[in-house]
């Protein structure tokens, strides 16, 4: 079950799409921040490779950068979002002995050595082909998409393990209503 004050720690893709690409999933996981159901977390990576996706909007899209960086801080002030030291070089090279070649890229292991470091209760990351199971396994922190998440959550927002989940509603279900 998801307790109240349960951190997950997420990667850069659950912000850029939740600031930049609004998909429904990620919009509901900020919500939850919003309402301190629950803590998001990050670490400097992840704020920086953040803001690279910002600047890349801007100077693809013509999008002021002012307003997103506006965004951005209002969206990590409204979610509470905690941003924590990267992990020591030493917790990196132990975590790129223990991840590869299960974690396909691996510019991810220092983020994931930094999770390990936060010691949440979950990982969030849309990117389930590097951000995999068996990464999971090895590290001892299930890690979900968006979705994945709410795909587990009761209306109440209480987290179910995937084999209680079996009978459940659809996401898109969940999403409309009071629910969130």
């Amino acid at each position: 079950m998801l307790a109240p004050g349960s951190t997950a720690f997420v990667d850069t893709n659950v912000l850029v799409e939740a600031l930049l690409v609004k998909t429904m999933s990620a919009l509901a996981v900020m919500d939850l921040a919003s309402r301190q159901q629950l803590v998001l977390a990050t670490c400097e990576i992840v704020r920086h490779e953040f803001d690279k996706e910002i600047l890349k909007r801007a100077s693809r899209d013509g999008e002021s950068l002012d307003d997103l960086l506006s965004a951005r801080q209002e969206l990590i002030t409204r979610i509470g979002l905690q941003i924590h030291p990267n992990a020591p070089d030493e917790k990196v090279l132990a975590a790129w002995r223990l991840l590869l070649p299960t974690v396909r890229h691996a510019a991810d292991i220092p983020v994931i050595a930094s999770a390990i470091e936060v010691q949440p209760n979950l990982i969030l990351s849309g990117n389930r082909k590097h951000f995999n199971n068996r990464a999971a396994a090895k590290i001892g922190i299930p890690i979900f998409s968006c979705g994945e998440l709410l795909d587990r959550m009761t209306p109440k927002g209480i987290y179910l393990s995937q084999a209680q989940t079996q009978h459940l509603i659809s996401p898109a279900t969940k999403l409309s209503g009071e629910n969130l």
